[in-house]
């Protein structure tokens, strides 16, 4: 650990002056004192930064490592000092978020462009980090602090998250035109035992949906479903259902265009039932909120209504 930082300043001067003797001038210090700073930083770091003989200072493998931090360091100080003392504006922290990925594609993306292209304080807010994960690498995200905000389906019991219901959107049962009057025309889709013969697009976030669907719908479970094809994406889950790969359960927000465009068609079992999913955001328990994200939130909850379609 390096207990004074001009210890740092003074070793980076006598790399650019070349000797200890020029270094203590432009130091307005004595020789003896520069030398001393130096080889403190060195017990410091634990190694020699100096070859030592000679009149001229060369640096070792571990100096010439320091030397570049330092160029890097007191060129970025320098360039933020000259800034700040002519009154520029200091760069905001980005609002970094982690997202389910279809929920955040489809909806949050969206909509945080919109505020965002709304908003005629654009050009001074922060700017934005949004990442599309697992629900299960969300919390983790949250929980050590490398984003400010999570959006994921399904709360956990935890005692270091906080979750906040954001809204609401319908997962839907989704197959392309020619499996809907082929082989599914076939089929009694309000028997649940049929869906033990349907062959399904499955992805990496999708039991928690087929679960959340079947349950809606039936009350219950299948005994088994067949995965014929497995995503990580959604975008690949569409595009094989609209090639008549097998139906798919997703939310309504991922197929909404291809649904209008009649690539794909939503079907619902059960007249009377629509499965409504709640979405959850989630933050560190007990911390601090940015305002930022409390201002998100509000946008979010208040501004994106939750999804229907009448297909």
């Amino acid at each position: 650990m390096i207990h004074d930082m001009r210890f740092l300043r003074s070793f980076h001067v006598v790399c650019e002056e070349g000797s200890f003797g020029r270094a203590a001038v432009r130091l307005h210090c004595t020789q003896p004192a520069v030398s001393y700073q130096v080889r403190t930083l060195e017990r410091d770091l634990g190694t020699p930064l100096f070859e030592r003989g000679g009149r001229r200072a060369f640096l070792t493998p571990a100096g010439r490592q320091l030397l570049a931090f330092c160029q890097r360091f007191f060129a970025e100080y320098d360039q933020l000092a000259s800034q700040l003392a002519f009154g520029a504006p200091i760069n905001a922290e980005p609002i970094r978020i982690a997202s389910v990925a279809g929920f955040g594609r489809y909806v949050l993306f969206p909509a945080l462009t919109s505020f965002l292209s709304n908003d005629s304080r654009t050009a001074q807010g922060p700017p934005l980090d949004l990442r599309f994960r697992t629900a299960v690498d969300v919390f983790r995200l949250v929980e050590e602090g490398e984003v400010d905000l999570g959006v994921v389906y399904l709360p956990k019991v935890s005692n270091h998250l906080s979750f906040r219901p954001l809204r609401s959107e319908e997962l839907v049962l989704v197959a392309a035109p020619s499996l809907v009057r082929g082989a599914l025309a076939k089929q009694d889709l309000t028997s649940l035992d049929t869906y033990e013969r349907i062959p399904f697009v499955t992805y990496l976030e999708g039991d928690y949906v087929f679960g959340r669907w079947f349950e809606a719908h039936f009350d219950a479970q299948p005994t088994r479903t067949t995965s014929v094809h497995q995503f990580d994406e959604l975008e690949e889950v569409v595009a094989a259902v609209a090639l008549g790969s097998g139906a798919s359960v997703v939310p309504l927000d991922a197929v909404r265009a291809a649904a209008r465009q009649r690539i794909v068609r939503v079907l619902r079992p059960v007249r009377a039932r629509r499965c409504m999913n709640q979405v959850f955001a989630v933050t560190r328990a007990g911390g601090s909120v940015r305002p930022e994200i409390v201002d998100v939130l509000d946008k979010l909850a208040q501004g994106v209504p939750s999804t229907r379609y009448s297909g």
